[in-house]
């Protein structure tokens, strides 16, 4: 990640915290795949966390992107694999039980 990823999502009217995205798709976006990070850790509050903040302001946090377990993989040229949501399915037997 770099300064402008963050510089991008910071909040540009006294109307918004964090800018999500723009209007452009992310292959037209400088750095339109590593961005969305900074946004993350601007909307989650883990820019308030940092290991300089110390022991004490320590959070857990995880990011787990399911979209490509969420294609249904009729797309022509993309190679998306089926539906599976394994990830969704790997936290519910992991936290869930009888």
């Amino acid at each position: 990640m770099r300064r402008e990823d963050h510089a991008f999502v910071r909040a540009r009217t006294d109307r918004e915290d964090v800018y999500q995205s723009n209007s452009q798709p992310s292959s037209l976006t400088d750095r339109g795949h590593q961005y969305p990070a900074a946004f993350i850790i601007k909307a989650s509050g883990l820019d308030k966390h940092s290991l300089a903040a110390g022991a004490d302001a320590a959070i857990p946090f995880v990011h787990v992107d399911i979209a490509g377990s969420a294609e249904d993989g009729n797309e022509p040229g993309l190679g998306l694999c089926a539906i599976t949501g394994s990830p969704v399915a790997t936290f519910a037997g992991a936290f869930w039980s009888a």
